[in-house]
């Protein structure tokens, strides 16, 4: 069972590889905003197994984030967080 399901966390957005970030990403580095864990990576992914998150934060353009690029800040009980 995924205990990470619909899990928020209060994060701050910090690519390890800026290089190839898309143009609206870059934007965006250092902001902080409410994330959800989304899925795990399958094997033919660039990080196979990493969990990935998503946001509603129209910023980040809809992309899914790798979690080796956020830095948590905070758990989100029942959702709550100020992002």
């Amino acid at each position: 069972m995924n205990r990470r399901r619909k899990l928020n966390v209060l994060a701050r957005f910090h690519p390890r590889v800026r290089s190839d970030l898309m143009p609206e990403l870059t934007k965006v580095i250092d902001a902080e905003t409410v994330f959800t864990y989304t899925r795990q990576m399958d094997e033919d992914e660039p990080f196979p197994g990493e969990w990935v998150l998503s946001t509603d934060d129209e910023r980040f353009g809809g992309y899914w984030i790798p979690e080796r690029d956020l830095e948590i800040i905070s758990a989100c009980p029942r959702g709550n967080c100020q992002g």
